[in-house]
């Protein structure tokens, strides 16, 4: 009699710890399809910002948007609010399902530095921020660096180099 009550609680003690083991497993398929679908929705949204570059580079070599500002820091750009994003002098579009929102910055002319035609260049950085509609959900700040011809020209005093690439540099800030 005392072996029958052994063996109950020893099976008992077998059933919990497989009941926890599955319980365990649950937990970290939950954790990875949680993780796996964030890793999703912010490669998204990067495509997005990426997509919104590009918008907004075909958009410089027409003539420049409404949606310039006066130059900021990066810092300040990363950090300003989504609806500052969202406000009126912000140029946007959509990618998909996913928004992207865009200013452009003029920043300096180089003389010295020429296009094929003889155009001196002008700097420009544009920032894109793509998000998902929804709130408090992945989004992403992509800034670039451009050149484009322009028609003001002053004289360089050293010698003068042609440029080729339209697009100097890229980088991301969140």
């Amino acid at each position: 009699m005392r072996n029958k009550g052994l063996i109950l609680i020893s099976v008992l003690i077998f059933i919990n710890l497989i009941v926890l083991l599955v319980t365990i497993g649950f937990t970290i398929s939950e954790l990875q399809l949680r993780m796996s679908n964030n890793q999703l929705q912010h490669a998204r949204v990067m495509q997005a910002a990426q997509f919104g570059l590009k918008t907004a580079l075909q958009q410089m070599q027409q003539n420049p948007p409404h949606c310039q500002i006066d130059i900021h820091s990066t810092h300040d750009l990363s950090i300003k609010s989504a609806s500052w994003w969202h406000s009126a002098q912000i140029c946007h579009g959509k990618f998909g399902q996913l928004n992207y929102y865009y200013v452009v910055e003029p920043l300096q002319i180089n003389n010295c530095l020429y296009f094929d035609g003889g155009s001196a260049v002008k700097y420009w950085r544009i920032t894109v921020r793509a998000e998902q509609a929804a709130k408090n959900r992945a989004a992403a700040i992509l800034q670039e660096t451009i050149a484009l011809p322009t028609k003001q020209t002053q004289v360089c005093p050293t010698t003068r180099y042609e440029l080729s690439a339209y697009e100097q540099s890229w980088r991301r800030l969140r």
